[in-house]
C-alpha cells in the first residue's frame, strides 16, 4: 500500500488510499489491503483493546503474505541471507 490519507473535519472530513504502482485514468486505484487497514483502524478507535489488536494482527497477517516475507522465512529455514534488495 502506497497512501492512506485520512483528513479534514466534520463535511470536510475525507478519506483517500491507492496503491502507487497502479495507476488509473484519473489518478491511483485503491487496493483491498488499504480498505482492510482502513476498516481497522476506523474499528481500533472504537472497540477499545480488541479493536487495536485486531488492528495489529490484521497488518502483520497482511504482511506474511508478501514475496518479501517469504523470502525472509525461506532464507531462515535456507540458512542463507535475505535477498530483500530485488523489493525496493
Amino acid at each position: 500500500m502506497g497512501v492512506v490519507v485520512l483528513t479534514g473535519a466534520g463535511d470536510k472530513a475525507f478519506c483517500t488510499f491507492g496503491d502507487q504502482s497502479i495507476r488509473k485514468a484519473g489518478g491511483y486505484a485503491g487496493t483491498v489491503a488499504a480498505m482492510k487497514m482502513l476498516k481497522y483502524a476506523f474499528h481500533a478507535e472504537t472497540d477499545g483493546v480488541v479493536g487495536v489488536t485486531n488492528l495489529g494482527v490484521g497488518g502483520l497477517s497482511m504482511f506474511y503474505d508478501t514475496e518479501e516475507s517469504m523470502e525472509g522465512k525461506n532464507a531462515f529455514m535456507e540458512k542463507r541471507k535475505p535477498e530483500f534488495l530485488k523489493f525496493r
